[in-house]
């Protein structure tokens, strides 16, 4: 009972043979949430079930079962589940969770799920409609439940409503934009982040500056202070009030981005139909520029030398004065040089 899964991984192959009699509640996650929470999970996990089952119920690809008050939050799932043949009866299977029961389902995303059509409550998130269960902010894209891609409602009933699922073009850590998105699409932009590590964003589409600072701060570039020859200091501004484009941190612009806790953030906006090309700012000699692809420079490239970035891991340099300590020691969030072999995701 209770409890908290976080930050967990799953690309297991879950699988259940022919002539099964009884079998519930399986996640690519955890099988059976009670009062518990799950967060800042991800599966990828294949779940089986072989030919000529009884009787199947609560599979989900973070959770099979989230009981009384259980909370599964922030959680991304690309799972598989496959039913085989002449079961008997099959319900509640969802790409987050199979079959709830009260609590949270909130912030999720389901991608590219393959959910099987079965006799009753199948949808890209959750595997039926339920009671006493608070739905928010979850997204998914490219989901198929039965035969239908990008369908969340159920053989048998319709969850649209009950679970405020919402397609979404999705963005993921470490993948490319698209060069446009249509209009009037939701965009769904998530990315990881360690808790007061700065971090650069370049979103996609404007976001309502109210809803994304719940998660952190934003900050514009605004030049670097070299006063100190042996310290330059990069200056930012607190994106507030008089500095934004109609209460919206605005598309295509780089942003310093300081979050308030470790995990997974949803930065969520609808695209207007522009061109999506990540945009710079420049005060001085100093430009700040985004970008919405990796970027990696070796050593011989032409730019090194003249690019400065934020680290995003620490780094400790090798001991050549003997004295048992790195010689010195970078920290993330860092304000520094780039090296050759030093990259950034998009």
């Amino acid at each position: 009972m209770g409890g908290r899964i976080s930050n967990c991984t799953s690309y297991s192959t879950i699988t259940i043979g022919d002539n099964v009699g009884s079998c519930v509640f399986v996640g690519g996650i955890v099988g059976a949430l009670q009062d518990g929470s799950t967060d800042n999970c991800h599966s990828y996990a294949s779940i089986v079930v072989g030919d000529d089952a009884e009787f199947i119920m609560g599979f989900g690809g973070i959770a099979g079962t989230s009981e009384g008050g259980g909370c599964i939050t922030n959680c991304f799932s690309s799972a598989t589940i496959v039913v085989g043949e002449n079961y008997s009866s099959c319900e509640h299977i969802g790409g987050i969770v199979g079959h709830v029961e009260g609590g949270l389902i909130s912030g999720n995303i389901a991608m590219n799920c393959i959910i099987p059509g079965i006799d009753d409550y199948a949808g890209a998130i959750t595997g039926g409609p339920f009671n006493d269960v608070i739905h928010a902010n979850n997204y998914y894209s490219n989901c198929t439940v039965g035969l239908n891609i990008d369908d969340i409602g159920c053989r048998g009933s319709d969850i649209a409503a009950n679970d405020g699922a919402v397609k979404a073009t999705i963005l993921l850590e470490n993948e490319a934009a698209p060069a446009s998105i249509a209009g009037g699409e939701k965009v769904v932009f998530r990315r990881e982040f360690k808790q007061g590590v700065s971090s650069t964003v370049c979103l996609p589409v404007a976001i309502d500056e109210s809803l994304a600072s719940a998660a952190g701060k934003f900050f514009t570039f605004a030049g670097v202070d070299m006063t100190d020859p042996d310290d330059w200091t990069v200056v930012m501004q607190e994106v507030a009030g008089n500095n934004m484009v109609d209460g919206d941190l605005e598309a295509n612009t780089p942003y310093l981005f300081i979050p308030d806790a470790d995990g997974a953030v949803l930065f969520i906006g609808e695209a207007d139909g522009s061109s999506v090309t990540a945009g710079s700012a420049t005060n001085g000699n100093w430009t700040f520029k985004g970008t919405y692809e990796s970027i990696e420079w070796n050593a011989g490239n032409a730019d090194l030398g003249k690019i400065y970035g934020f680290a995003a891991q620490k780094y400790e340099a090798p001991d050549n004065d003997g004295d048992s300590n790195p010689d010195y020691v970078i920290n993330p969030g860092k304000f520094v040089k780039a090296a050759a072999g030093a990259s950034i995701a998009p």
